[in-house]
């Protein structure tokens, strides 16, 4: 299985984002302080009473100290993972089989990050980030989605109009409505 195989498509992204911005700033490795540079960027990720990761961290970025950007830099060129990124990474896999999700998502990674001491540990804390709080809330999160998963076929019947065409919905409709009332007409003969 790939690295990042278990990834999101989001928190796929807030690696490369972490990747980008180590590469503008021409470092030799994604350090944590990356990270959450990426999750700025990329999550939209609702945290708590309706307020989104970005807002919370708007005012805190500057506090993780990353050099400037410099404009000759490559931002194509491959960026290794420093040991405490590798580490966050490692803990944002166990947060996600904690949570009996198979995927890891970009609330995995910012809890990753908070379960040990490191570079972003501080700036997050400040944002006002709890690793117990955020557990909670995902936790809370996960029963609703596991609820969500089983009732797929009536969200694409219902919620997510754009996947299927109108004339196929109907037809679906159609023939279920077809089924239930062979079915009646089945029980009421026997």
């Amino acid at each position: 299985m790939g690295v990042f195989e278990r990834y999101t498509e989001e928190a796929r992204r807030v690696v490369f984002f972490a990747r980008y911005e180590a590469g503008r700033r021409d470092a030799a490795a994604i350090t944590t302080p990356y990270i959450v540079m990426g999750l700025h960027r990329e999550c939209r990720l609702p945290i708590g009473a309706g307020i989104s990761l970005r807002e919370q961290l708007k005012d805190h970025l500057e506090s993780l100290q990353l050099p400037p950007t410099t404009s000759d830099a490559d931002v194509k060129r491959d960026i290794p993972l420093d040991n405490d990124a590798k580490k966050a990474l490692a803990y944002a896999a166990m947060e996600a089989d904690s949570d009996g999700s198979k995927r890891i998502e970009p609330d995995h990674l910012l809890r990753g990050l908070l379960c040990f001491d490191n570079a972003a540990t501080q700036t997050l804390k400040a944002a006002g980030f709890n690793l117990e709080q955020l557990r909670k809330i995902s936790n809370e999160g996960g029963r609703t989605k596991r609820f969500l998963r089983r009732l797929r076929w009536h969200s694409i019947l219902l919620l997510e109009q754009s996947i299927v065409p109108a004339v196929l919905r109907l037809a679906i409709i159609f023939i279920v409505v077809m089924l239930v009332i062979l079915l009646l007409r089945w029980l009421n003969a026997g």
